[in-house]
């Protein structure tokens, strides 16, 4: 089974707040989307875009591309042009991605459906995104592969913005392990 075939059947099982068409993944939108407001606005992130009328920004990993869907509309009411291109392994979150896309955008992101543990070539992009819980599909040596194509992807001064929960946190405070057994 490919692993696109398997990361379809995984989705359609598990219990994942992506869809921007339910209560649940209109919210999740929402919260990104503050997440984006509170991020545009940082020092670093002003410096970045100051001399910029175009931005180019890559979702990798994007699912159905809430964020970099919410990214994209900030910019755009910050007075940004903003070429958005969504990278994910599921067309079927891709599909919904572009309808998303289109609704809050008022244009179709481009989509790509692509496996970013392998190098594919694009125009390079001045911001590159990765939102959620994404390592999580990957093991540390194809998480090393993921990180250089990004890097890859990018403009020379390009932007990385990564958002992850805390493993340690999430595993051993809210998960409640009491042990700890190093090996």
């Amino acid at each position: 089974m490919s692993l696109q075939i398997e990361l379809e059947k995984l989705y359609s099982l598990i219990s994942w707040v992506e869809d921007p068409e339910t209560p649940q993944g209109i919210e999740r939108y929402r919260q990104i989307r503050g997440d984006m407001e509170q991020l545009t606005n940082h020092d670093w992130i002003k410096e970045f875009l100051k001399d910029r009328r175009i931005v180019r920004v890559i979702d990798v990993c994007s699912g159905t591309g809430l964020a970099g869907i919410a990214l994209s509309k900030v910019l755009v009411e910050k007075g940004f042009e903003v070429k958005l291109i969504l990278v994910d392994l599921r067309s079927s979150a891709l599909e919904k991605a572009r309808k998303h896309g289109l609704r809050e955008l008022g244009l179709e992101p481009s989509t790509l459906l692509a496996d970013v543990t392998r190098p594919f070539e694009l125009e390079k992009q001045d911001i590159a995104l990765m939102w959620g819980s994404t390592t999580s599909h990957f093991n540390p040596w194809t998480w090393l592969k993921v990180l250089a194509n990004v890097s890859m992807l990018l403009v020379d001064n390009g932007l990385f913005m990564y958002d992850e929960s805390d493993r340690v946190y999430g595993i051993f405070i809210r998960t409640g392990f009491k042990e700890l057994i190093p090996i």
